[in-house]
């Protein structure tokens, strides 16, 4: 069976080039991130050797070419732009001789450095290692026998379904073992379409960013990210909320984005911020979660928003709800404040964020699951308490002891967010803790997963954090909250997550929001 791809070591050894290794994932897999350093609105030409192939009359293997890239760029939930640059008397300089003269070329060659009989084609980069890339060549084995052809399978080898493949390569997704994918390692016949597996990989990389919310404010103090069935029976909405911090008292805003696209995770439209007030002055924290809490008839949901009030001396989470959320996505009334036990929550804190899940306990009525970053001096803390068996006024019926899951978040944090659901794919529910930690310079975006909450709330927690999807699009310097929510974006029995955070530069903040697609651990591998 002909090969896609496969480096001899000794052309892989020459400067500049290097193979794209082989590398074993059950839907996607990426070579440590190196990417395009194209964010959207920039664009990846490529142009392709004015001989061309003398298998094909006039010019149908251009055609064939264009129609790769494209199939890749019309993915609506990521950001590639490839323009067609036409022909070109250029080498493919990265096989042929080593070098970069930092065009993109495509060309059809009898022999080159390297070559093995079993390859159709192969695809080097420039630089082999760090970002960004600035070149990618491609050479087809002119020896083989080539067609633009559509029978299935082809008689002899279409240039559609290679060049789909090496496209694959050019934006550094790897080989994959399932046969069905257009990123595996083999010939499998004419395959012109991209496959789940494929398309999570491309998202992966450079998934689009989305406006959250509207109208956030220059100060926010916490924001955090839900989702439920707001509008309608059958699309998602999300909520976001965040703390508005003007000089005097604080107000919690919140605003619906409503009919999340299924092939984007972004939402149609987003309402007009509505508000709580008498939250205090300064917030160290907001959380919001959508359910039904109080069970009636009308199957509504009801709008859980917590904050961490920060008075001088020792800080108190608190959470209101917002009963019987209407079609429009305003509450038919609202609870008095409640109070989680907070002697041991701390002075400073630096993000909130809270989940909702009925857990493998005794009952049969939903947990509140309240996490929070404890900021002391030096090394922060992230720290979480279970409220059991909320009952139909939103009272827990007991509170656990404080929970430390082990996560270390650095020592400045600036934001929390936390969702809950069977995300894995065994029987009891788990975790994400998504949060921003805030070095000098550039912020970053972290996650833990805690695996298989239990009886008592605890969870089984990964070894190691990841790094946030795209973090090389960073999220800015300064942020002023974070959230993540667990949702079936696609409706494909696949728990996706979609990420939210507050950009805070010199003027306006903006509500950023991006999805990370299948990210069921243990089935979908990132490499």
């Amino acid at each position: 069976m002909k090969a896609f791809i496969a480096f001899m070591a000794a052309l892989a050894s020459m400067a500049p080039l290097q193979a794209m290794a082989v590398s074993v994932a059950d839907t996607y897999n990426h070579s440590d991130m190196q990417h395009w350093d194209r964010s959207p609105g920039q664009t990846i030409t490529y142009r392709y050797h004015s001989t061309g192939t003398g298998d094909i009359t006039g010019t149908d293997e251009f055609i064939a070419l264009r129609n790769s890239f494209q199939t890749w760029e019309n993915d609506a939930g990521s950001y590639i732009d490839f323009v067609d640059g036409g022909t070109t008397t250029n080498a493919a300089s990265l096989i042929e001789t080593g070098t970069t003269d930092g065009v993109n070329v495509i060309r059809w060659l009898n022999t080159y450095p390297g070559e093995v009989d079993a390859d159709l084609a192969v695809t080097a980069r420039s630089p082999i290692s760090g970002n960004p890339l600035v070149e990618m060549d491609t050479v087809f084995d002119e020896t083989d026998t080539w067609c633009n052809c559509i029978s299935s399978p082809p008689t002899n080898f279409d240039v559609e379904t290679v060049m789909l493949h090496e496209a694959g390569h050019w934006l550094r997704l790897q080989h994959a073992t399932q046969t069905d994918l257009v990123m595996t390692a083999a010939y499998q016949g004419n395959r012109r379409t991209l496959q789940y597996g494929d398309i999570a990989g491309v998202r992966y990389i450079y998934t689009n960013m989305y406006g959250a919310g509207t109208s956030i404010g220059d100060e926010t103090q916490g924001a955090d990210l839900a989702n439920g069935l707001v509008n309608s029976g059958s699309t998602r909405d999300y909520v976001f909320a965040w703390a508005d911090n003007p000089s005097g008292a604080n107000t919690i805003k919140y605003s619906f984005g409503w009919d999340i696209s299924s092939s984007t995770g972004a939402a149609s439209s987003w309402s007009t911020p509505a508000s709580i007030s008498s939250v205090g002055d300064e917030t160290q924290g907001v959380g919001v979660a959508l359910a039904q809490i109080n069970n009636d008839a009308n199957g509504r949901p009801d709008l859980v928003i917590a904050w961490i009030d920060n008075p001088f001396g020792a800080n108190t989470v608190k959470y209101r709800i917002g009963w019987d959320v209407s079609t429009a996505g305003v509450p038919a009334s609202w609870s008095t404040d409640k109070t989680m036990p907070s002697s041991d929550v701390g002075s400073e804190s630096q993000g909130l964020g809270i989940a909702i899940a009925d857990t493998p306990d005794t009952g049969t009525v939903p947990e509140l699951f309240v996490f929070w970053v404890d900021n002391p001096s030096g090394a922060n803390t992230v720290y979480y308490k279970v409220g059991w068996n909320i009952n139909t006024s939103g009272d827990a019926a007991s509170w656990s002891t404080r929970f430390t899951p082990g996560i270390a978040p650095g020592d400045e944090t600036q934001g929390l967010g936390v969702s809950i659901g069977n995300w894995i794919g065994t029987s009891n529910p788990d975790v994400i803790v998504f949060w921003i930690d805030n070095p000098t310079g550039n912020n970053h975006g972290y996650y833990r997963v805690g695996q298989d909450i239990s009886s008592t709330g605890s969870a089984t927690w990964t070894a190691a954090r990841d790094t946030f999807p795209n973090d090389w699009r960073f999220v800015g310097t300064e942020t002023q909250g974070a959230g993540a929510t667990l949702l079936d974006v696609n409706s494909d029995g696949r728990l996706d997550v979609s990420f939210a955070w507050v950009d805070n530069p010199f003027g306006a903040n903006t509500g950023d929001l991006r999805t990370e697609w299948a990210a069921r651990m243990g089935t979908d591998s990132h490499g």
